[in-house]
């Protein structure tokens, strides 16, 4: 905390979240299952009114520590922060298509699951790729294996798979289908943070991967997203089109 909070600042604080729980159990309800719930409270409310009170809103020192302790968390390399799931996705598919050193080229194939959230689709199209959708397992939801297999191409360069609802992909035969392709993969673990194939968290086995910190998913900054990666190249690339274009991985704290 980087300002002091006097007693009478936490008490109007716990008084403004009582009086939001008691309206909130007012209001009509549409659904037995919420979406999400609050896993928030006075503190972490206290932390956002000091960083509004210093005038530090972007990217800062809370930011820096927020992605060393995720990716430490991640046994990761790199984490960077960005706004959204959807921008950590679309970032995905600015990494591969990068002019300045490309995996992939305009055109080149991708496969998607047909279950999964718009924005894996559309981040790969945003950055000049051409998508296949492939089927879901009705048993996992996950991408169906062997019309995995069907689907890969010689026009097939990447796949970008989705870990759905916490329920991690079946690595070991994905990971078998890359090497015999030579194809590259990413990965959505925007609903799957902490889940584990063989002993190896989700977001380890491709080149890069995209979690999401809605308010829906497992830990939240109301909206907020990150990325992740192994490889400090491409760690340095994603910063500068993080901040278009800007070479500064130590950002003011603002």
């Amino acid at each position: 905390m980087d300002i002091e909070v006097t007693p009478d600042i936490r008490c109007a604080i716990d008084a403004i979240i009582k009086k939001g729980k008691l309206d909130n159990l007012s209001r009509p309800t549409r659904y037995w299952y919420p979406l999400s719930l609050p896993t928030y409270g006075t503190d972490e409310i206290l932390e956002a009114v000091s960083s509004m009170c210093l005038f530090r809103t972007s990217m800062g020192e809370k930011t820096r520590q927020f992605e060393r302790r995720f990716a430490e968390y991640q046994e990761c390399a790199h984490a960077l922060m960005v706004n959204s799931g959807s921008s950590a996705d679309f970032l995905l598919g600015l990494l591969l298509t990068d002019p300045l050193s490309p995996l992939l080229n305009a055109g080149d194939e991708v496969i998607v699951p047909v279950v999964t959230w718009p924005t894996q689709i559309w981040s790969m199209m945003m950055s000049g790729l051409k998508v296949k959708l492939v089927d879901v397992d009705p048993t996992t939801l996950n991408v169906d294996l062997d019309d995995l297999e069907r689907c890969i191409s010689e026009r097939t360069r990447a796949i970008f798979i989705v870990h759905l609802m916490g329920n991690p992909c079946q690595m070991d035969r994905i990971l078998k289908l890359l090497q015999k392709n030579e194809i590259y993969l990413i990965e959505d673990c925007c609903e799957a943070m902490g889940a584990t194939w063989n002993g190896t968290k989700v977001g380890n086995f491709g080149i890069g991967a995209a979690f999401s910190f809605f308010f829906s998913h497992h830990i939240t900054t109301m909206e907020g997203g990150m990325v992740t990666v192994n490889d400090s190249n491409a760690a340095e690339r994603l910063h500068i089109l993080r901040a278009h274009g800007i070479h500064n991985t130590q950002h003011s704290d603002r």
